[in-house]
């Protein structure tokens, strides 16, 4: 399902929640790489404004991880996933030449 609506505004957010069921109560392998493939997609550099601000999908993320919280569920089975994500993550960082404040991507592999 998360598929198949996948970029559909209507069926967004049950498309969100199915993923998450499938990989939360089942471990579904694809769902979770689904999960991880948009993380990826989404990536971007971001530099946290101090003081009152309006918080955008990006930085609500950084602090809540609500999309990417499903994901920390997982074992090691997924450490080779979670190592393309610090990839990315590092990836960003130097083409933003360490002026990101915070990594998201960074905060979802367990153990670090």
């Amino acid at each position: 399902m998360f598929r198949q609506h996948d970029g559909d505004p209507k069926y967004s957010p049950l498309a969100v929640a199915a993923n998450e069921v499938l990989i939360v109560l089942f471990s579904d392998r694809d769902a979770a790489i689904w999960r991880f493939e948009q993380i990826k997609e989404r990536a971007a550099p971001h530099v946290e404004e101090m003081g009152m601000h309006e918080v955008g999908p990006l930085e609500h993320e950084l602090h809540d991880k609500e999309f990417g919280r499903p994901l920390t569920r997982l074992n090691e089975r997924y450490i080779q996933e979670f190592i393309k994500l610090l990839d990315v993550s590092l990836d960003l960082l130097r083409k933003d030449q360490g002026r990101v404040s915070k990594l998201f991507i960074v905060h979802l592999v367990p153990g670090l």
